[in-house]
């Protein structure tokens, strides 16, 4: 039976800017050691490069992916971390750590690659919130860096995955970007719309102008022209009014992307 997917799988699900860092060989951090990258999430792939016009891109592949979670602030002195486990091409384990800006954008991200996860089953029940630094994990002090993990997974999506927390501008976005998708076809809907709805009115004022003895009911005819220009004339307005509302939101979505990059170069800085 083949398994249900949460995504279409040839779409961008999320990108941005985040900065990552491998696991191997962490036992020094320093600034540096955290590297600015824009990233993709696919129902196929996480993959990331150093800019978005760069298109040889590091990948890792869904089915592969172990565990999503949370990173504890201590493990490198850093907020909003999280880190994806996963399996590389001869079945090792390997773990890629990542800083959002905020809050809202860590939770984005863990929710949305946790839900490309959900038909995944080699997933992990346990993991561990630090980082092994120093001949330890950071969070249970244990000495051994392949020790059982000392926390629980989400082994499944929660209700709280499927109800990101986010912020009402981030939310418009993306209710913003699915509408955009159908922009044009609405737009070209409804100037087909336009054209049978004044072909409608010419006929109606046709009807008027028959004499009484060239129709075999003019009355029921009349009637019936009158209920497809009113159903058309509801159509057009519902149209017209998505038209406006879409409008509105490309305008606010302008002023919102001169914002996050603002935000952007305060948290990410210029450098990599």
């Amino acid at each position: 039976m083949q398994q249900r997917s949460v995504f279409h799988h040839s779409m961008t699900i999320k990108e941005g800017y985040l900065r990552k860092r491998r696991g191997e060989d962490i036992a020094v951090v320093t600034p540096f050691t955290f590297k600015k990258r824009y990233f993709w999430l696919s129902n196929e792939t996480l993959s990331y490069a150093k800019e978005p016009e760069i298109e040889v891109r590091s990948t890792i592949q869904i089915p592969r992916v172990c565990a999503v979670e949370r990173v504890d602030c201590n493990a490198f002195q850093r907020p909003y971390m999280m880190q994806v486990i996963y399996k590389d091409s001869e079945g090792n384990l390997k773990t890629l750590y990542m800083q959002a800006k905020d809050v809202n954008d860590m939770h984005q991200w863990l929710s949305a690659i946790r839900k490309t996860c959900v038909s995944n089953t080699h997933m992990l029940d346990t993991f561990h919130p630090g980082a092994y630094r120093g001949s330890r994990w950071t969070c249970c002090l244990q000495t051994a860096k392949s020790v059982r993990g000392c926390s629980k997974t989400h082994s499944a999506c929660t209700l709280g995955d499927w109800r990101d927390p986010l912020d009402p501008d981030a939310e418009t976005q993306t209710i913003y970007s699915q509408l955009l998708l159908g922009t044009d076809m609405l737009r070209s809907k409804y100037l087909e719309s336009s054209d049978l709805g004044n072909a409608a009115a010419d006929a109606m004022q046709q009807n008027d102008l028959t004499v009484n003895g060239d129709s075999k009911n003019p009355h029921d005819d009349k009637t019936g022209l009158k209920k497809s220009q009113s159903f058309h004339d509801s159509r057009m307005a519902a149209a017209a009014t998505l038209l406006d509302v879409i409008g509105d939101m490309a305008r606010a979505h302008r002023a919102f992307e001169i914002r996050e990059k603002e935000q952007e170069k305060e948290t990410f800085g210029e450098g990599s």
